[in-house]
């Protein structure tokens, strides 16, 4: 991601609102209340996917943007840095 130009961001982030915390997540740029979730094989489980559904309705509830990425997009490097470019654009309008 560094290499393809986007800004840096913050790694396990406590994603806050009004000062209390939400839910930490994996990929964050503050600033623009934007966060990146990465989801691999333990977030199959349907428990986990209960608990993550709920993690990210409570981020997008306080403000955040939120984008999954699970462990097949990662196999197209380069539509995943231009699906967060575009996210992080819109993000900072």
């Amino acid at each position: 991601m560094l290499e393809s130009g986007l800004p840096m961001s913050e790694v396990n982030y406590s994603g806050l609102d009004n000062g209390a915390f939400v839910a930490r997540v994996d990929l964050a740029w503050p600033e623009l209340r934007a966060a990146v979730e990465y989801d691999g094989a333990y977030h199959d489980a349907p428990e986990q996917i209960a608990k993550d559904r709920v993690r990210i309705n409570n981020l997008r509830a306080a403000g955040w943007t939120v984008l999954v990425i699970d462990r097949r997009q990662t196999k197209q490097p380069g539509a995943v840095v231009e699906l967060i470019a575009r996210t992080l654009a819109r993000a900072a309008r």
